[in-house]
């Protein structure tokens, strides 16, 4: 069965909905947008699109004398603004002037509603009108039915993004500012900046000395996207607006002005300028080569498998001949975290870190750098005859476009070192993973993470007990110095970031 078939007068159903939907694809849908208070618009559920199985099955079943549920049962789209039957048979009724489509002096739902819903489906020429025109149809030939119902499908911007700006006349229309702007119907004047790249709505409230803009006194802006309800007093095709018109105009992004001119299409002395600025969020760009930290605050970052979550704690850093400290003692580590990082098989783990936000423009270029990371029993990091100390360094490479960055540590052989009274030892560790440049996937905040402990669970992999006696709640004082080329906020160089932490159960 064609389409045509399926919506001739013959075997037409005014409850036509989910059948007719997964039978034919509407190709004849309109993605345009139309004002709710455009009452000769076929848009009916006003969600500011024309569609053949919401507004043409609508005016077809109101054609038909349907109401209720009856009428927009399965027939409203759902992101309509007009949902109950009572609406929707308003604005149906407000057609009733206007759906005569083959103008033979009465609207009727097996001619006019037809010939409606097919041309919403996309059908034109003779398929259109098969069988659907009355006898004492005026209008009978395709291209007149057509023009005709195109003619109740009007083209309206969308206004979603659109701010509107309200304009009358100064009390003393011959005195500066000459107009009054206001973000609400007859509000308080307000200074107008515009913005590049938006779009704007001038309404006008009162009648008069007729309101246009330009590039100057009856001059066009011949850069700019622009029309008007109004068709009086005409510069390039954009009418100068009065009450209850309307002026819509979106400026360029690229537009290198930085002002247009307002003014009365009557007197050339009333004419006045809007300023334009430039709020295009133009990419920051990193001049230092560094990686810049952004305020004076680090975060640590623990895990706890035993609720499953991540705790975050903010701690302030000192900065001081080239080190960034911070005593984060007062959101112990959990110790059953740190375990289940070195047993085997691997429990549930999540390495704890230091986290530095950054500056949103990062270096460009690469490179490579050391990382020295030494774990001190104690708080001071100085290791004393009863403390122990660990210790290692990894080679990393590192690479940048400006916008996003990695660190990597590429194959090696790590030697980790670790001093005890009466002992040391050391042993090769062959995987590792300390530092990292991270963005947030909500907010794209960029951040450098150090892994605290990554070291000692490697360490306690491949040195079993001896190192695993250093998991009992104590402090520990971390500290990682690197040739990776940091900044602090200020852009003084940052070479090592001391840690005090407390390990508990």
């Amino acid at each position: 069965m064609s389409l045509a078939s399926a919506v001739s007068a013959g075997d037409i159903n005014p409850h036509i909905s989910d059948s007719l939907e997964s039978a034919y694809s509407p190709s004849g849908h309109l993605n345009l947008l139309a004002d709710d208070s455009s009452i000769e618009s076929l848009d009916v559920d006003g969600n500011g699109e024309y569609d053949a199985l919401t507004d043409g099955l609508l005016v077809l079943r109101g054609l038909f004398g349907l109401t209720g549920s009856a009428l927009v049962s399965n027939a409203v789209a759902l992101d309509a603004q007009y949902t109950n039957a009572a609406d929707i048979q308003a604005r149906i009724e407000s057609l009733m002037d206007v759906v005569d489509v083959d103008a033979n002096g009465e609207a009727d739902a097996l001619t006019d509603g037809l010939i409606i819903l097919r041309y919403l489906f996309g059908l034109r020429g003779d398929v259109l009108l098969s069988g659907v025109i009355s006898d004492g149809a005026a209008r009978d030939t395709a291209l007149a039915v057509e023009t005709y119902v195109q003619s109740l499908l009007p083209e309206i911007e969308d206004s979603s993004d659109v701010e509107t700006i309200y304009v009358r006349l100064n009390d003393q229309p011959f005195a500066a500012p000459y107009y009054v702007f206001s973000s609400t119907e007859n509000g308080a004047a307000q200074a107008v900046t515009l913005d590049k790249g938006a779009s704007y709505k001038f309404v006008r409230t009162d009648s008069g000395h007729p309101f246009n803009i330009g590039s100057g006194w009856r001059e066009s802006l011949s850069d700019f996207d622009m029309s008007s309800t109004s068709t009086d007093n005409l510069v390039s095709d954009i009418g100068s607006i009065e009450v209850g018109q309307s002026i819509t105009l979106t400026i360029p992004i690229d537009f290198t002005g930085t002002a247009i001119t307002y003014y009365c299409y009557v007197h050339s002395s009333m004419k006045a300028t809007l300023n334009i600025s430039d709020t295009t969020e133009t990419p920051p760009i990193n001049t230092s080569g560094a990686f810049e930290l952004l305020g004076n605050t680090v975060t640590l970052e623990d895990y706890n498998p035993l609720s499953q979550t991540t705790i975050s704690n903010q701690f302030e850093l000192n900065f001081a001949d080239g080190v960034a400290s911070a005593d984060l003692t007062s959101a112990p580590l959990n110790l059953a975290n740190i375990k289940n990082g070195t047993s085997s098989p691997l429990g549930d783990y999540s390495d704890a870190l230091l986290r530095f936000v950054l500056k949103d423009a990062l270096p460009t270029g690469s490179g490579t750098g050391t990382v020295d990371l030494y774990v001190t029993t104690g708080s001071d990091g100085i290791r004393a005859n009863n403390e122990s100390q660990l210790h290692c360094q990894i080679q990393i490479a590192w690479s940048s476009d400006g916008v996003s960055a990695s660190i990597l540590e590429p194959p090696q052989n790590i030697i980790l070192t670790v001093n005890r009274t009466g002992l040391m030892i050391s042993t090769t560790i062959n995987e590792f993973d300390i530092m990292t440049v991270a963005a947030d996937e909500l907010t794209g905040a960029k951040t450098l993470d150090i892994k605290l402990l990554s070291a000692l669970s490697e360490g306690v992999r491949v040195a079993g007990d001896l190192l695993n006696s250093l998991l009992v709640p104590r402090k520990l004082h971390i500290s990682v110095a690197t040739t990776l080329l940091i900044n602090d906020s200020n852009e003084a160089a940052v070479s090592e970031f001391d840690s005090v932490i407390s390990l508990a159960n």
